[in-house]
């Protein structure tokens, strides 16, 4: 049923649709125009970047028809139709993740794999340092920050967070913030995300805390946010603190 739907949008008519306010479209969604087009509205799409789009949704438990409904709300950013080569070549990076997480015998939304950690852990990290570049995009592409479920008693002591309960926070980050990049850092251990600056911050920031409090097997982590530098070396430790 799946393809047959995907198949019906190769056929048909992918013009331009009619410009509409990008300032209306997902603060979160937005901050992926500039991995998709590192060069501008003008240039080409970076196809590895479309990939890393579709492996991220299934991941995420967003289902294909999510994925191509928002690429073709960026394309309308950028002022182009959806191309076939774009639906093809999302939606078999697409199909790729959520049979890997099929083959796993659990939800894919629940697979939290060291490979899969570190694949998510660049995506968080391509969006914090690409939100910072403005050169391009100017104000279209929102200031990124970085979202940050940490459990600091693990490191004084107190027992870590299982995996079980790390991808439990996963899970209910990436349902709070469905079009951010998130990622477990087992080793610290917390859970992080590159999140857009909105109006609407503050509050799914408040709503994410109460859920993790409710899902904690001990004393529940805490949510916070931080600013990015404008330096990757930044980025970087701020990503990989030492100690």
């Amino acid at each position: 049923m799946v393809w047959t739907w995907v198949a019906d949008r190769l056929t048909r008519s992918r013009t331009a649709p009619a410009a509409s306010a990008p300032t209306a479209t997902s603060p979160d969604l937005r901050a992926h125009l500039p991995l998709l087009w590192p060069d501008g509205p003008g240039g080409p799409v970076d196809e590895d970047a479309l990939a890393v789009l579709g492996r991220g949704y299934a991941r995420a438990g967003r289902s294909l028809q999510d994925l191509l409904a928002d690429l073709d709300v960026l394309c309308s950013v950028v002022g182009i139709g959806t191309s076939s080569r774009m639906i093809e070549a999302s939606s078999v990076a697409w199909s790729d993740a959520f049979l890997d997480g099929a083959a796993g015998h659990v939800p894919t939304s629940e697979v939290v794999a060291p490979g899969q950690d570190a694949e998510s852990l660049r995506e968080v990290e391509r969006l914090l340092r690409r939100a910072g570049d403005g050169s391009t995009w100017g104000p279209l592409v929102p200031v990124g920050r970085l979202l940050l479920v940490t459990w600091p008693g693990a490191q004084t002591g107190d027992p870590r967070p299982s995996p079980e309960e790390l991808a439990r926070v996963v899970r209910e980050t990436r349902q709070v913030f469905p079009r951010s990049a998130v990622a477990s850092q087992p080793s610290y251990p917390r859970v992080v995300a590159a999140v857009a600056d909105s109006p609407s911050l503050p509050g799914r920031v408040s709503t994410l805390a109460a859920r993790c409090a409710e899902l904690a097997a001990g004393v529940p982590p805490t949510v916070s946010l931080a600013d990015v530098p404008g330096d990757a070396g930044g980025v970087d430790r701020l990503l990989r603190p030492a100690g």
